[in-house]
């Protein structure tokens, strides 16, 4: 039904919305989805995007658009508001259709614009769950992404306090001797900190990391984000994983080659992340949402 976005705010609609709001198991008799493909959470619910896409290879393709790259007009219509009104007015008009949407980084939710869930009858909901996180991915790629760093870090501390002979005994590891001012990767935030663009980090004493210049980046256009859209099965995610941190050598290694480190035990980090999470507009037709790496 539309809703009168004259005289009532996104939030309010998005309540009004919500009352007819189905629920995971009337999304999937809807979607003609199997039972184990729907992973409930709450009232919402998460698809085995991965399950569902081997059960229906077979099946002719649909057709596909595309929204990107709109400037947003003043009343802030742009490629949430477009995509969402595309699909209530293809499924009014009796198509079976659905979107893929990213989910919003912390810094549209928490600035002037107030969220990126679209707006008016174009919205996506339940807004407040949409602009606020949803199940964590977001978090879960900048843990997975800061633990690389964390290792590289740490793998520069210790070559720098033991000699080869002692890193050998104590570590186990061969020494990569990798040139601070050559680090290609930082750390990333959930939000637009311009303080934290170019950084000191490792002050302190031998305990206290490397000292080195540094810089964070915002998670949802990550280079994690990126690897993590390649991956397409649940057990190659260490695979798809290499390289996460990526440096150089010092110029006085022979034939200095970039340093990559994997680090498995990232993946743990991306269980949540892999799935979509079936989510609705106010007008109920189906929009499957991820990480916004699902739109780099």
């Amino acid at each position: 039904m539309a809703y009168d976005a004259v005289n009532m705010a996104d939030w309010q609609i998005s309540e009004a919305a919500e009352e007819n709001m189905p629920t995971p198991e009337q999304w999937q008799e809807k979607l003609g989805l199997q039972k184990e493909e729907m992973l409930p959470m709450g009232r919402l619910a998460k698809i085995d995007f991965l399950k569902v896409i081997d059960r229906l290879k077979d099946r002719p393709d649909g057709k596909y658009i595309e929204v990107t790259a709109i400037t947003p007009t003043p009343l802030g219509e742009g490629k949430s508001t477009t995509s969402v009104g595309l699909m209530e007015g293809l499924g009014m008009r009796g198509k079976n259709v659905g979107g893929a949407l990213r989910q919003p980084s912390g810094g549209p939710t928490m600035n002037v614009k107030g969220t990126a869930a679209g707006g008016g009858n174009s919205l996506l909901i339940p807004m407040t769950e949409f602009s606020l996180g949803l199940t964590g991915d977001i978090n879960d790629i900048m843990n997975a992404h800061n633990l690389g760093m964390v290792a590289m870090t740490a793998r520069m501390q210790h070559e720098r306090n033991y000699n080869d002979e002692q890193l050998a005994r104590l570590t186990g590891m061969r020494r990569l001797d990798i040139d601070p001012t050559r680090v290609e990767m930082g750390w990333i935030i959930d939000f637009c900190a311009q303080a934290l663009r170019n950084i000191v980090i490792g002050l302190g004493g031998r305990t206290d990391g490397f000292t080195m210049q540094s810089k964070f980046g915002i998670a949802s256009i990550c280079s994690t984000s990126a690897r993590l859209s390649q991956s397409r099965r649940a057990d190659n995610s260490a695979a798809m994983y290499m390289p996460m941190a990526t440096a150089s050598p010092c110029s006085h290694v022979p034939y200095p080659a970039p340093v990559s480190m994997a680090c498995p035990k990232v993946c743990p980090r991306f269980s949540r992340a892999r799935w979509p999470l079936s989510r609705s507009s106010s007008a109920t037709t189906s929009a499957l949402f991820w990480h916004e790496r699902s739109m780099a």
